[in-house]
C-alpha cells in the first residue's frame, strides 16, 4: 500500500479473520489454493479511517516444473525454413509457466544465455532475419519455470537443420546490336540454379529487363537527380518459366518496344528474381550474379519524330476583363507522323517572350458565359494522327480573367505537356497572337454598413453580432454572361459568387491586424452579386472570460479573402466601439426559516443581482451554501450544498429571485448561520 506517516494499518481476509500486522506491509502463507479477497484500511492520529481497499490474490499449488515434451519440429528434421515455428508442450500445461529458449549451431557448445527468455507462450517464431546460416544443423532446448518455485527442469536437446539454398545466376544475355528508338526489340537469356538447394515447386519470382546507359546498374540516385530521360529504365518483366532444382536452367525472351525518347549507347541487362524495392522473393545463397547484360552495346538511332509549331493565332484586338473572346489558331507538323494523345494550352502575358511561369491562362465558359477559377482552357487531341506536313485549325470560346487590365499578348502552346515526343524540336511550339488592349470591366465594391451589437458587454456572454453588407459597384465579372456585354435575361442568369465577411476585435479605433487581432466572427456567402444589393451577415460570439476589461472596437471587414476581385481593391471596413467589462453579481438578500432539523432540507430563497453595465448571459454558473456560527462569514462556515444552472440571464443592473432546498448537516444544534 501507499505509505501514510504515522497510519495504522488494519488487514482483514473479507468472510475471514483480521491479521496481527498493523504496518502497510503484510506477509502472509495461503493456506490452500483458491482465490482470496485481501480488505485493508488506514487511521491516522486524528480524523475518521480510510475507506477500504481492496485485492484479489489467486493462490496456485506450487508443483516443481517438468521437462517439456513434445517439441516441434521433430528431432532431426531437415530442409526447414525461415521463417521457422518452434513449439512444445508442459507436462502440466494448467500450471504457470514461463520458458527459455536455447538456440546454439550444431557442434558448437551449449550457451549460458537462452537466445530467448521468459517466454509466456508455448512457441516461438525464428524470424526471417534472424541470422542463422542456410544448409546448417542447429540444437534447440526449453527450460521450463514455474513462477512460485525455483525449481527448473532442463528439457531435450533436439536438431533441425535450415534447407539448402538456391543460387540463381543470369547468363547469355543477347539483344540486338542496333536499331532505333521506338522500335520493337527481343532480349533473350538462361536462368540457372548453381546453389545447393531447390527453389519451391510452386514459386514465383520476375525476371526484369532494364536498358541503360551504364555497364553497372544504380538505382541509389533519385530519379530527381538523374539524367532525362531517366535510366536506368524498366522495359519488360516475365515470370519465371518454372521451378529450378540444383543444376537446372531456363531459357526466355522478352519483346517490347524501345522507348521513344531514349538513343546512344545502351546496355539491355536483366535481373531475376527482382521485386523492387530490394524485396527478393528467392532467399538464395547469393545475390550478386542476379545480373547480366547483352555485349556488345547497342547503338540506339533517335527514330523521326514529329515537330509540332503554330503557324497561326487569330485573337481580337481588344476586349474587357472576364469577357468571352474567340481564339482561332492553326498546328502544323513539320516532322513525321504523330499519333497519340496532346493538348494545346492558351495563355495572356505582357511580356513579348513567353514565360509559362507568368503567363495567365484563359478560360473555359460555362453555360452562362461565366467561368471557373480552377477550370482553365486545355485543347485535347484524343487518338488522333497527324501526317507530315499536315495541319489542324482549331476556334475556340475563352473567357479573359475578370482581374487584368492593359495591353496583353495571346500565346498558343501547343504539345504543352510534351506528351508526344517531339525531341530538339520540342521548343518550338509556341506562338504569340495580336496584342490585344483589355479594358477593365467595372467591378463590385462590397461594403459594409451598419453593425448590430450592444455597447457594453460582459466577458463570458454570449453576444450577437450582425451587420449588412452592400455592393455599391456592380457585377462580378467573375461571373459575367455572354454577349451582349453587361446585359443578363432569364436564360443566362447571373452565377454565384462567394466570400467572407470577417469581424475583428482591436484596441486600435481605426486600424485592426488580420494575424494578430481576435477574429471573433465571420460569414461565408454564396450567392449572385447584384449592383445595390444588401447581403446580411451575423454570428453570435462567446466573450473569452480571460478577455481584459476596457474599450475596444470590432472592425467588419468585407471580402476579406478578396476571392470577389475589386478594384482599386482598398479593403472595406465599417467599425463600432464596445466597452468590456466583467460580471459583479452579489447576494442582496437571503430568506431562510427561523427554525430548522439536522439532517432535513429547508427551503432557501435568495436574490442574485447582476451590478455590472453589461448583462450576464446564460452561461454555466454554480452557487454555493455554507453554514456558519457567526452571523459574518468567516472560517467556522462550511459548505454544505451547491447548485449549477445555465437557464438564467441577468441583464445590466437587473436581479433574479433563485430558491433551492438545502440539506442541513446531521448531528448540529444550535444557532446557525446560513450563507450564499
Amino acid at each position: 500500500t501507499q505509505k501514510v506517516p504515522g497510519a495504522v494499518y488494519t488487514w482483514r481476509l473479507q468472510g475471514g479473520s483480521t491479521f496481527s500486522s498493523n504496518n502497510d506491509t503484510l506477509r502472509h502463507a495461503w493456506p490452500s489454493p483458491g482465490t482470496y479477497t485481501l480488505i485493508v484500511s488506514a487511521a491516522g492520529p486524528c480524523g475518521v479511517p480510510s475507506k477500504n481497499d481492496t485485492l484479489v490474490v489467486t493462490a496456485i499449488t506450487s508443483v516443481a516444473p517438468d521437462s517439456v515434451r513434445n517439441m516441434l519440429p521433430t528431432d532431426g528434421a531437415v530442409n526447414q525454413q525461415l521463417p521457422l515455428n518452434l513449439s512444445w508442450i508442459p507436462t502440466n500445461p494448467a500450471l504457470s509457466y514461463t520458458f527459455d529458449l536455447y538456440l546454439w549451431k550444431a557442434g558448437d557448445p551449449q550457451p549460458s544465455t537462452p537466445y530467448k527468455s521468459n517466454l509466456t507462450t508455448v512457441n516461438y517464431t525464428i524470424p526471417l532475419n534472424s541470422g542463422l546460416a542456410y544448409n546448417t544443423a542447429y540444437n534447440w532446448m526449453v527450460v521450463a519455470h514455474n513462477g512460485s518455485c525455483t525449481q527448473i527442469n532442463t528439457g531435450p536437446v533436439q536438431q533441425f537443420t535450415l534447407i539448402p539454398l538456391p543460387d540463381l545466376e543470369v547468363y547469355n544475355v543477347t539483344a540486338p546490336s542496333t536499331g532505333f528508338s521506338g522500335q520493337q526489340v527481343s532480349v533473350t537469356w538462361k536462368v540457372k540454379n548453381n546453389g545447393p538447394g531447390n527453389t519451391a515447386l510452386a514459386q514465383r519470382w520476375t525476371d526484369a529487363v532494364f536498358i541503360s546507359k551504364d555497364s553497372v546498374l544504380d538505382f541509389t540516385n533519385p530519379a530527381g537527380q538523374l539524367q532525362f530521360p531517366i535510366i536506368p529504365k524498366l522495359v519488360a518483366t516475365k515470370q519465371n518459366v518454372s521451378a529450378l532444382n540444383a543444376g537446372e536452367l531456363y531459357n526466355d525472351t522478352a519483346t517490347f518496344t524501345l522507348p521513344i525518347d531514349y538513343n546512344g549507347p545502351l546496355y539491355f541487362h536483366v535481373i531475376t528474381n527482382y521485386q523492387p524495392p530490394a524485396v527478393n522473393p528467392v532467399v538464395e545463397a547469393a545475390y550478386a550474379n542476379d545480373t547480366a547484360h547483352a555485349l556488345p552495346v547497342a547503338a540506339i538511332a533517335l527514330s523521326p519524330q514529329p515537330d509540332f509549331r503554330v503557324d497561326v493565332v487569330v485573337n481580337p484586338g481588344n476586349t474587357f476583363s472576364g469577357s468571352t473572346i474567340k481564339v482561332t489558331y492553326q498546328v502544323k507538323n513539320y516532322g513525321a507522323t504523330a499519333s497519340g494523345i496532346w493538348v494545346d494550352k492558351v495563355y495572356l502575358s505582357k511580356d513579348p517572350i513567353f514565360n509559362p511561369a507568368t503567363a495567365l491562362r484563359l478560360y473555359y465558359p460555362n453555360g452562362n458565359g461565366a467561368y471557373f477559377p480552377q477550370n482553365p482552357l486545355d485543347i485535347y487531341r484524343n487518338n488522333v494522327n497527324l501526317e507530315a506536313d499536315s495541319s489542324y485549325t482549331i476556334s475556340i470560346n475563352a473567357v479573359v480573367p475578370n482581374f487584368i487590365f492593359g495591353q496583353y499578348y495571346v500565346y498558343v502552346v501547343t504539345n504543352a505537356t510534351a506528351s508526344l515526343y517531339e525531341g530538339p524540336s520540342g521548343s518550338n511550339n509556341v506562338q504569340q497572337g495580336n496584342l490585344m488592349q483589355i479594358f477593365l470591366t467595372q467591378t463590385p465594391q462590397l461594403t459594409p454598413g451598419t453593425i448590430s451589437v450592444p455597447s457594453v458587454i460582459t466577458t463570458a456572454q454570449n453576444v450577437s453580432i450582425g451587420w449588412n453588407t452592400k455592393n455599391l459597384g456592380s457585377y462580378d465579372n467573375i461571373q459575367k454572361n455572354l454577349y451582349p456585354f453587361g446585359t443578363q435575361d432569364t436564360l443566362h442568369p447571373w452565377g454565384r459568387s462567394q466570400w467572407y465577411d470577417r469581424v475583428y476585435l482591436s484596441t486600435d479605433s481605426t486600424n485592426f491586424n488580420v494575424n494578430a487581432d481576435l477574429k471573433v466572427a465571420e460569414t461565408f456567402q454564396n450567392t449572385p452579386i447584384y449592383p445595390g444589393a444588401f447581403y446580411p451577415g451575423g454570428q453570435n460570439w462567446i466573450v473569452p472570460d480571460n478577455l481584459p476589461t476596457g474599450d475596444y472596437w470590432l472592425h467588419v471587414f468585407a471580402n476579406a479573402t478578396r476571392s470577389v476581385f475589386e478594384y482599386p481593391g482598398l479593403p472595406q471596413v465599417a467599425r463600432i466601439k464596445i466597452a468590456v467589462v466583467r460580471p459583479d453579481l452579489s447576494v442582496p438578500s437571503v430568506n431562510v426559516p427561523t427554525t430548522g432539523n439536522s439532517g432535513q432540507p429547508v427551503s432557501v430563497n435568495y436574490t442574485v443581482t447582476n451590478n455590472s453595465e453589461g448583462a450576464v448571459s446564460d452561461r454555466f454558473r454554480k452557487d454555493y451554501f455554507y453554514l456558519g456560527n457567526n452571523p459574518t462569514f468567516d472560517g467556522t462556515a462550511v459548505q454544505i450544498d451547491s447548485v449549477a444552472y445555465n437557464l438564467y440571464n441577468i441583464p445590466a443592473k437587473g436581479s433574479i429571485a433563485l430558491q433551492k432546498q438545502v440539506m442541513l448537516p446531521n448531528g448540529i444544534s444550535g444557532a446557525k448561520y446560513l450563507f450564499v
